[in-house]
């Protein structure tokens, strides 16, 4: 009777183990586990690529939040007007938790794609992540002439990136902007601007050749705005 009363306790308590890793659905519509995370960091959203060109797909995968490292494969996925085109999938080695994917953008144009990652770790808990929606065109000329409905920091790409990566930006109003470089510690490391500017597209680039490898932020600040996205300086 004591053993058939240890035997049903065992039971109840792997299973209330279990029920701490169930899949939910998020707000978004995207999958995740309540124990892996994923951060796609390029693209950030609102790139435009043009056929051929290699964009930079790049993704982490938070090294505490699996219970085991992921397995294999990790899987890469674009998804074009919500319909996902197979020919472009990819598997990847889960060697690491940083992971770094040159596409070379396909002759299909949109302006509503996006990436799709999809990582199982040792015991089968699983999490999906999606990129915000970039887009393939037939020029990714900008306009400068063409003042924007909003301000915003646009783009960081690429990103993870070595030595230079490029921020685009856009100013619905005229006004000082100022974008800042902070390191893993927070202190300020670089200044990239800090002027008035008309109301209208920019981009600048950073170079990053004396700094060291690592996460950084880049911080945007207009008198209405202020954004910071992660940047991943890989040598």
């Amino acid at each position: 009777m004591k053993t058939r009363l240890v035997l049903v306790l065992l039971v109840l308590v792997f299973m209330s183990l279990q029920a701490e890793v169930v899949i939910a659905e998020s707000e978004n519509g995207t999958v995740d586990s309540k124990l892996p995370e994923i951060i796609i960091t390029s693209p950030a959203g609102g790139e435009v690529f043009v056929p051929e060109e290699i964009a930079n797909i790049s993704f982490e995968i938070l090294e505490d939040s699996f219970a085991e490292p992921p397995v294999e494969p990790v899987s890469l996925q674009f998804y074009f007007d919500e319909v996902q085109n197979s020919a472009y999938n990819v598997n990847m080695t889960a060697a690491y938790t940083l992971f770094s994917y040159e596409w070379t953008v396909p002759d299909q144009l949109s302006e509503n794609i996006y990436a799709k990652v999809t990582a199982t770790d040792y015991y089968g808990n699983t999490a999906e992540a999606a990129s915000d929606v970039f887009e393939i065109a037939e020029s990714s000329i900008i306009n400068y002439g063409d003042v924007p409905e909003t301000t915003k920091l646009s783009a960081i790409y690429p990103n993870p990136f070595n030595p230079v990566t490029t921020i685009d930006y856009e100013l619905a109003e005229s006004g000082r902007v100022i974008i800042e470089v902070y390191n893993i510690k927070g202190q300020k490391i670089a200044v990239l601007t800090d002027e008035n500017k008309n109301a209208g597209r920019y981009s600048l680039n950073w170079n990053a050749d004396t700094c060291n490898s690592g996460i950084y932020f880049i911080r945007f600040s207009t008198s209405t705005c202020s954004k910071v996205k992660k940047a991943i300086l890989m040598k």
